[in-house]
């Protein structure tokens, strides 16, 4: 933003002394504040006075509430503590629950990023008090379940749930239509980021942005509507990214500056930890940052390479067919670059990979900008109470919503469309793939004259492993044990079906079990014996 010419003189310096600094301020944070604190009060039973702070979550028949500590054992202490019960509290944000409970390490990635350091589960009655005032972001909840209940009314339950997640941020409760969007690569759409704020902005840009001349108000309002976006979505971190990266776009044209995505992306990973070191373990964020970085670094060239091939296709082409191929090209070149960068991070901590995504991603991701604007004029609308123009919108939405879920089913469904990442074909397609692109970067300047043979040599290796397992494990039996503390789950697995033969009940291995099944993906036939216990 400020200095000229800043990346090319000191690119290197810069990126080994902001690692250095990030590894240094973990580790300081860590030593002297979290493991202190996790030491003082992990494994102890406290009674704690907490203030709700955000809406509970709902899992397993156990309902998770995010608090902000007044007390713990009558010494005053604010810190965030995540609190499980199966009971039922009648709370809003900003009340007061005071409760007895045994408290936690939380070493869940997500509550580190969230930071949330304890835990508690109780089985025991909690008391609430009523706030005499209540917080701002009281009325923002209130207007999300306001909104959330406006969807549920107004489509169907299947549409109104992947809605809910798309615009509010929430979890997908239907787990059939969660697992189809997991395997079909599509899972990054129900995660508020980029693509949810781009299309916001955009769509305000194209309407009431281009009523506006003065410069000044149109940016203050994009602003305006990015934060009230924020709050509506509860603050994800991805969202958060996004928003960091707009802000800086936003000013460079305020300042008459160039933007420039990669320092954006640099300087939003900075505040972002800065304000807690442990967001770079949340998944989510990884995914994120990883996708963002593919999409600012090798879109353009990748694109660039594409266009040229069909530039004779250009100068002959109608007006209009050249706007279609030139949005297919660059959306082939940002899907591609987004699902080969995020790969690591998902071979790494999901030890799976889907290998549809690409081409579930090019038909999904335009009708979801169509969906996310038909749903998010339909709220207004219906609450407005014009009941034609609702049932048009709605109408729209659902239609739209259904083909979007049918076709994340119907590339889930595929062979191999989404495999574990310990097959031996697709460890040897990484690693084909990292040689082939380093040596068409060595042979030729940049690498670009080969970009295409190495594309498509990598796409036969993945084929033809894929092939190849299918052909080998026709008649294969696999045995599944899951690890447990107490009892086991033993499960067999062929092409005919799945077969559980026994398990002795325990939440973990419950959990295990469930995890294997969904990955396997075929016909359950369950045969189910456990313990007396």
């Amino acid at each position: 933003l400020v200095v000229r010419n800043f990346r090319k003189k000191l690119t290197l310096p810069v990126f080994f002394a902001v690692v250095l600094l990030a590894v240094t301020g973990f580790s300081i944070f860590s030593q002297f504040y979290l493991n202190p604190l996790q030491t003082e009060y992990s494994g102890k039973t406290a009674e704690i006075t907490a203030v709700l702070v955000d809406e509970p979550e709902n899992y397993r028949g156990s309902s998770f509430y995010t608090l902000k500590t007044k007390s713990i054992n009558g010494e005053g202490k604010s810190l965030k503590l995540m609190l499980g019960t199966n009971r039922e509290i009648r709370c809003e944000v900003g009340d007061t629950l005071k409760f007895t409970a045994e408290l936690e390490s939380a070493d869940y990635g997500k509550y580190l990023a969230d930071k949330v350091y304890l835990s508690a589960y109780t089985y025991e009655d909690i008391d609430t008090e009523k706030a005499e005032h209540r917080p701002f972001y009281y009325y923002i909840v209130k207007l999300r379940q306001s909104i959330r209940h406006t969807i549920y009314l107004n489509l169907e339950p299947d549409v109104a749930d992947f809605s809910a997640a798309v615009l509010l941020g929430d979890s997908i409760k239907n787990s059939e239509n969660y697992e189809a969007l997991r395997r079909a690569g599509l899972t990054h759409i129900v995660v508020v980021s980029g693509l949810h704020l781009s299309v916001i902005t955009m769509f305000y840009a194209k309407t009431l942005g281009r009523c506006i001349k003065n410069k000044y108000l149109n940016v203050f309002i994009a602003v305006l509507i990015v934060l009230f976006f924020l709050f509506i979505t509860g603050f994800g971190k991805s969202s958060i990214r996004a928003a960091i990266m707009l802000f800086v776009l936003l000013a460079s044209k305020l300042f008459k500056r160039k933007g420039d995505s990669l320092n954006s992306l640099g300087f939003a990973a900075i505040l972002l930890c800065l304000y807690n070191p442990f967001i770079a373990g949340d998944v989510g964020v990884l995914l994120s940052f990883s996708a963002t970085f593919g999409i600012v670094v090798f879109s353009p060239p990748l694109y660039e390479f594409l266009s040229k091939r069909l530039k004779p296709v250009y100068q002959s082409s109608h007006k209009l067919l050249n706007k279609s191929l030139r949005f297919i090209l660059d959306l082939i070149a940002v899907t591609l670059t987004a699902s080969m960068c995020t790969l690591p991070v998902n071979v790494l901590f999901f030890g799976r990979v889907s290998l549809v995504q690409i081409f579930s991603n090019l038909i999904v991701v335009p009708m979801v900008q169509f969906f996310m604007l038909s749903v998010a004029v339909c709220v207004p609308v219906a609450a407005l109470a014009i009941p034609f123009v609702t049932d048009f919108f709605a109408l729209v939405a659902n239609a739209v919503g259904k083909v979007i879920l049918y076709v994340a089913k119907l590339f889930a469904s595929l062979p191999m469309a989404y495999v574990k990442a310990d097959y031996d074909f697709v460890l040897l397609w990484i690693l084909a793939v990292i040689l082939l692109f380093s040596a068409a970067y060595l042979l030729s300047r940049n690498g670009r004259g080969l970009h295409l043979i190495c594309v498509l040599m990598s796409v036969l290796i993945l084929i033809s492993g894929s092939l190849a397992h299918i052909i080998s494990s026709q008649n294969k039996v696999t045995v599944y044990v899951t690890p447990a503390k107490q009892g086991q789950g033993i499960i067999l697995s062929s092409k005919d079906g799945n077969v559980l033969l026994n398990s002795a009940y325990n939440s973990n291995t419950e959990l295990y079990v469930e995890d294997i099944l969904k990955d396997i993906y075929t016909e359950n036939q369950l045969m189910v014996c456990s313990t007396e216990n």
